[in-house]
């Protein structure tokens, strides 16, 4: 009877030093990649209206 308390004591020691053990870190999920934000300035289709039409002359400040 002495043998099995020795064998269950040191059996639930073992079993307290594993579990009390340094667990590694967690390894971090990589970020989702980022997806580019829709600029609201650029029309649907990405083309780009001309700022000013080149055919129409700019007026000079200089004249009166």
């Amino acid at each position: 009877m002495k043998l099995l308390s020795t064998l269950f004591t040191l059996l639930g020691l073992t079993l307290f030093a594993v579990g009390c053990g340094d667990k590694p870190a967690p390894t971090p999920e990589p970020a989702p990649a980022e997806t580019p934000a829709e600029d609201p300035a650029m029309p649907a289709d990405d083309t780009a209206a001309p700022a000013e039409d080149p055919a129409t002359p700019a007026e000079d400040p200089a004249k009166p």
